[in-house]
């Protein structure tokens, strides 16, 4: 059974017991399976190392693929229908503040839909692994 979300435009498809959901739009593919907490270097190896539906290939999203789950208007709950685990907490991603700056990185807070910065390898966020769908 596949459970199908429609809102603004974008559809998200949830296959049964993949624990993903996919933006059909965009073709990127969430991880939706745990709640996971990390700080940068730990987060992108955790991506790296995950292995879901049968594929490998998960990284961690930019803060431009963070922002496309978000919907301000649902506040306080600002992750897109569709996905069933998340908290309402900031959500690190891989860009950094500055090319130069490797210790700062944007962040999103799912409970406000603002962005932010943390110090990345001090500070651990929770992060959701993404990958390209096609």
């Amino acid at each position: 059974m596949m459970m199908v979300f429609i809102k603004k435009d974008i559809l998200y498809t949830t296959p049964a017991n993949n624990n993903m959901v996919t933006d059909t739009i965009t073709g990127l593919m969430w991880q939706d399976n745990e709640s996971v907490h990390k700080n940068s270097v730990d987060a992108e190896n955790y991506c790296a190392d995950l292995t879901l539906g049968g594929y490998h290939n998960w990284r961690l999203p930019s803060i431009v693929e963070l922002q496309s789950i978000v919907e301000i208007q649902r506040s306080p709950l600002v992750i897109r229908n569709g996905f069933l685990n998340y908290e309402l907490s900031g959500y690190r991603s891989s860009t950094q503040i500055a090319l130069n700056s490797p210790r700062w990185t944007w962040n999103i807070d799912f409970s406000t839909g603002k962005m932010g910065a943390s110090i990345a390898e001090d500070n651990e966020q929770t992060i959701r692994c993404v990958r390209a769908g096609h």
